[in-house]
């Protein structure tokens, strides 16, 4: 008797059962949208009664015609409610899927309608024939038949075939998730007992607390004796929260109060699902240890609102991840020393090419003194130059002891503005670029370290000169600005370059959309897109010519100061597919879209181009 009951109410439940109900339709979403970008095809989810319960996915540019039209739209809604499965033609003339979402059991939660295609064999006549019976413009469809891509028959029924696959895989995989779940509300022993040995295996203790009460229940694990204690000490979770924060060290103390303390998890009470995890220093009597906790929040079987906070000892983690980033700083420092060599070659080369340059002139022109020795000074000045680069590699044995120290000598401003502008004036007016400066300074003579400061301003001027196209002009101003310290001046030396792309420079290819390839750091716009890292703060890799490492640096050091207010009030490294937007201060551009992208390597997974499909959507959000 009591198993007919039980057998009656399976079956009622099942009935009354939806696809919302049955699955997470964000999965589903997901799984839909990549086989539309894959397919290049149009997908939309209708439930038993061909209502939609999606908005259309990848709808392509003829189906958007055929929908915009009243009349085309009622016709081709008529077809979800057919009881056609597989591939057959709608009214407008397009090949259609329809798959129906089966349970194991048989019970139908609704269908997917897909396809929208276009046949390779289908005639442009019927097309436009079948269009205008229900009301569209034939220009209207020859126009679009001229750009739309036509399938292939093979290519239709490949992708039917994917598609169907794809579904059946998840039908069946979500099943089991939800015959599961309903196992364990019949049955709650059985969940405590599935939640028991996750915990002896992964563990030191799991806490459902209700987040009403305040009160939780505790299945003990493996390790953390001591805190385990504290929790088999009392039911109450403020009293046992106090106890336990007491062992969390200062640095983690706002941290863990914002993520595991009472108020803030009630505070979260309408979330469900994993919310994330907090590693933390804990002061033990063996010293520092390293903790994690994770937290789940959903309902009960009664429907109140609780947590679930798994906690863990990761000391012996955390010490190989240790070895492992002081193993990263190793390989960064020895990729430092390289991309340095290679910038140091590449800087000798302008010095070099002065000498070698100016020498051959020298040659063809002895008989001319005033000329020759205007060579003879040019080669002198690049003769230093290089001569100051060679002591810079020299140096680097002192920048690896932390012995690098200033060599402060007399410095007169007016000679050390000429001679670089006399060492980079003749390559100016070679590529085209107009070159001129102008000099403010009251106290010429001062102390200063020469061959470091010329280094700077050289390597700003071959910047300057590599990306100025020809034609544009490039500007050195060089003026003293007053000093708060006695006996002390400063000096503001400003290099402009007018090689800035603007809109007005491009051409749109489509309506509002630009194609444009060059260097981002010199776009005026609205805002350019930062390919950050989860730190946030920049490139951690010196002379790293990454996309992150030269908007940072070309900002200047005020960006890398927002991003860190930014992300110390955050309180955690920035999630993969997610946006933040800050001034962009130096560059050209008003703002800086920073977007954390998925980390891929070899071909990219579903996951993989979900997050950057979300990178893309939370720039432009914002």
């Amino acid at each position: 008797m009591d198993l007919t009951c039980d057998m009656e109410a399976e079956e009622y439940r099942n009935s009354c059962l939806s696809l919302q109900e049955f699955c997470d339709m964000n999965q589903l979403y997901r799984l839909i949208d990549h086989w539309c970008k894959s397919s290049g095809m149009s997908a939309v989810i209708v439930d038993t009664e061909g209502n939609p319960t999606s908005d259309f996915f990848g709808m392509t540019e003829f189906c958007k015609m055929v929908h915009d039209n009243e009349k085309g739209m009622i016709s081709c809604m008529s077809t979800w409610q057919w009881d056609k499965q597989g591939i057959y033609m709608c009214p407008a003339g397009l090949c259609d899927f329809s798959i129906p979402i089966v349970l194991p059991n048989g019970r139908i939660l609704g269908k997917v309608i897909a396809g929208q295609a276009l046949s390779i064999s289908q005639k442009e006549e019927e097309i436009i024939q079948k269009t205008t019976q229900i009301g569209i413009d034939p220009k209207n469809v020859k126009d679009v038949l001229s750009r739309v891509h036509r399938k292939s028959e093979k290519e239709i029924q490949g992708s039917y075939a994917l598609l169907k696959e794809m579904m059946s895989f998840f039908i069946e995989k979500n099943y089991s998730i939800w015959k599961n779940n309903n196992e364990l509300k019949k049955a709650p022993e059985k969940k405590d007992r599935v939640l028991s040995q996750i915990t002896q295996i992964m563990y030191s203790y799991n806490l459902t607390l209700n987040l009403t009460s305040g009160k939780y229940s505790l299945i003990v694990g493996t390790g953390m004796k001591d805190f385990v204690k504290i929790f088999e000490s009392t039911d109450d979770y403020e009293t046992a929260y106090q106890q336990k924060i007491q062992y969390v060290t200062e640095k983690y103390i706002q941290k863990f109060e914002k993520f595991s303390s009472l108020s803030a998890l009630r505070s979260r009470k309408n979330e469900t699902g994993y919310i994330g995890n907090l590693e933390y220093a804990a002061k033990t009597e063996k010293g520092i240890e390293w903790h994690e906790i994770n937290i789940f929040l959903g309902t009960d079987e009664k429907g109140a609102p609780i947590a679930n906070i798994l906690g863990r000892d990761i000391t012996e983690v955390h010490d190989k991840a240790d070895t492992k980033a002081q193993l990263e700083i190793a390989n960064a420092s020895s990729a430092a020393k390289s991309a340095f060599l290679f910038n140091m070659s590449h800087d000798i080369r302008t010095p070099m090419n002065a000498i070698i340059g100016f020498t051959e002139l020298l040659e063809k022109h002895l008989d001319n003194k005033e000329l020759a020795r205007s060579y003879i000074k040019k080669i002198q000045i690049s003769n230093d130059f290089l001569l100051s680069l060679i002591n810079n590699v020299l140096e680097m044995a002192r920048i690896e002891s932390g012995k690098m120290i200033l060599n402060e000598t007399y410095w007169n401003a007016y000679k050390f503005y000429d001679s670089l502008f006399e060492l980079f004036d003749s390559q100016m007016k070679e590529k085209g670029i107009k070159f001129t400066g102008t000099r403010y300074v009251e106290h010429s003579e001062v102390m200063c370290d020469d061959t470091k400061l010329r280094e700077i301003f050289f390597n700003i001027l071959s910047n300057a000169l590599k990306y100025t196209p020809a034609g544009e002009t490039v500007t050195m101003k060089l003026t003293e600005v007053p000093s708060d310290r006695p006996g002390y001046a400063m000096y503001q030396t400003e290099i402009e370059d007018t090689g800035i792309t603007r809109l007005a420079d491009l051409k749109p290819v489509c309506g509002d959309l630009y194609l444009w390839q060059g260097d981002i750091t010199r776009l005026r716009c609205g805002a350019i897109v930062n390919a950050a890292n989860s730190g946030m703060t920049g490139c951690y890799v010196p002379c790293h010519a990454c996309i992150d490492n030269c908007i940072h640096t070309f900002a200047g050091i005020q960006l890398r100061l927002d991003c860190a207010e930014l992300m110390e009030r955050q309180g955690h490294e920035e999630p993969t597919g997610q946006a933040k937007i800050t001034k962009a201060y130096n560059l050209p551009c008003d703002y800086v879209l920073h977007t954390v992208g998925p980390i891929i390597e070899g071909r990219a997974a579903p996951e993989d181009e979900r997050l950057l499909a979300s990178c893309y959507r939370s720039c432009l959000e914002l």
